[in-house]
């Protein structure tokens, strides 16, 4: 884990994977609050439970919502990777053969090229969202970017977390490996309420050293350098945490629900790619 503080007012924490934020929720004191609170319908799990799952991850939590739907598959376009030297070829390199160069042949090759999609997933929501709709809203996000993958595309996956407490931002950021991606561990961090609930808010906790952080109600959900995303003219698709004005509980109320909201950001990606969807 990194832990680095960006300002006075700013730290970001970075975790190689699952298995590196249990590890740093692990060091938490054992009578810390979040460690005990035993509203396990809320966190999804105990907190043993959350150590467990990160190093599983959550294949139950995988499902094909996408499969046979053709996601994005138009914006797979055939590109030049280069020109190619050989002794066969389309067309003869005259300069090459008088300087007595045996590869004088060229020919263009064509392939496909994978383009890459960011998508931004916070995992940061409020105690009024229910742990159904995070899961029904991970498995939804998870399923987007296992069918974009299947369809040749890189996805750029950041599970990330901010929170402000105590006039101060925290940003969470774990790492994930996207090709290919780990589909069990991304359903952990995303689908499962315990990535956010048990090992998040603990890691708090150790951020700012304290047993509990219920003073604040462990802070405000904020977003992740969502203003700087836009700035840069980067694309993609960006879920934003439950105090966004762009989320709304019913969109994963269901699993269907989720489908067909995801499905529609899919739809205004598709009419102008050079864009952040926000969901």
């Amino acid at each position: 884990m990194k832990l680095e503080r960006l300002s006075d007012r700013i730290i970001r924490a970075e975790f190689d994977g699952n298995i590196d934020l249990a590890d740093y929720a692990s060091s938490a004191p054992a009578n810390n609050f979040i460690r005990n609170w035993d509203e396990d319908d809320f966190f999804g799990g105990t907190f043993d439970d959350a150590i467990r799952q990160a190093k599983t991850g959550n294949p139950e939590f995988a499902n094909p919502l996408f499969e046979g739907i053709s996601v994005l598959e138009a914006m797979i376009e055939e590109e030049k990777t280069g020109e190619i030297r050989d002794v066969t070829g389309e067309y003869f390199d005259v300069a090459d053969f008088l300087s007595g160069e045996p590869e004088v042949f060229r020919r263009d090759e064509i392939g496909l090229q994978k383009p890459v999609v960011p998508v931004y997933a916070n995992i940061g929501v409020n105690c009024g969202v229910d742990a159904k709709t995070i899961t029904n809203r991970g498995s939804a996000v998870v399923a987007l970017c296992d069918e974009l993958q299947k369809n040749g595309f890189i996805v750029d996956i950041h599970a990330v977390c901010s929170l402000s407490y105590n006039g101060s931002e925290y940003h969470s950021v774990i790492k994930m490996a996207n090709d290919p991606i780990d589909i069990d561990a991304l359903a952990f961090s995303l689908a499962n309420p315990l990535c956010f609930r048990r090992l998040i808010l603990t890691a708090l906790e150790l951020y700012t050293g304290r047993e509990s952080c219920q003073d604040q109600a462990y802070g405000r959900p904020s977003e992740y350098d969502l203003p700087d995303l836009f700035d840069t003219g980067l694309s993609g698709f960006y879920f934003v945490s439950s105090n966004h004005s762009e989320f709304r509980s019913d969109n994963y109320r269901t699993l269907e629900s989720a489908k067909a909201h995801i499905l529609g950001m899919v739809e205004q990606f598709k009419e102008s790619a050079s864009q952040i969807i926000l969901g």
